[in-house]
């Protein structure tokens, strides 16, 4: 992990990334393999513009199993998150439970996060260009539910270009009728 994540850059189009991407929907690829895997993480998604080219990519790790108090998912990222903090500096831990939230038992803490009750990432808000490189503009690592008791960890670098990306998803495409 480093200012070319798992290998890619911003900016890198579909052809150059010179990898089988699979579309789930508009600019959202499923990325079978990366130049640089990391052992963590087992699956890559790529948001890719048509003009702006890569402008996020993500990585999941495999799930963590009865896990409902979100003791493994918690103590992993820690780990992911010191790693990281060597990289890319300080981050901020974005620990939040929704008000009236139901799910607020220690033995809920994963349900809370299914149901979007709870919110438990670790960002990185201010990045130093010299210590990240050129072209990441934000980094969050995230806990996220596959079930009442099994987690994941999803990782998401949003480069520059990233609001450029979601302005041209915006822009109809005119038929050529």
């Amino acid at each position: 992990m480093n200012s070319e994540p798992f290998g890619l850059h911003e900016g890198q189009t579909r052809s150059s990334m010179n990898l089988p991407l699979n579309l789930l929907g508009s600019q959202y690829y499923s990325v079978p393999s990366v130049p640089k895997p990391d052992s963590d993480f087992t699956r890559y998604y790529a948001t890719v513009g048509e003009q702006t080219g890569l402008c996020m990519i993500s990585a999941a790790t495999s799930q963590f199993e009865n896990d409902p108090k979100g003791i493994v998912v918690r103590e992993k990222m820690g780990v992911m998150g010191s790693r990281l903090r060597d990289i890319y500096g300080a981050f901020v831990k974005h620990d939040v439970m929704r008000k009236n939230a139901l799910w607020i038992r220690p033995d809920d803490w994963l349900m809370a996060v299914q149901q979007g009750e709870r919110e438990y990432e670790l960002r990185w808000p201010s990045l130093s260009v010299g210590k990240v490189g050129a072209g990441i503009a934000q980094i969050v690592l995230r806990a996220a539910a596959a079930g009442p008791d099994r987690s994941v960890i999803l990782l998401s670098y949003r480069f520059d270009n990233y609001s450029r990306c979601q302005a041209e998803q915006a822009v109809p495409k005119i038929s050529k009728q």
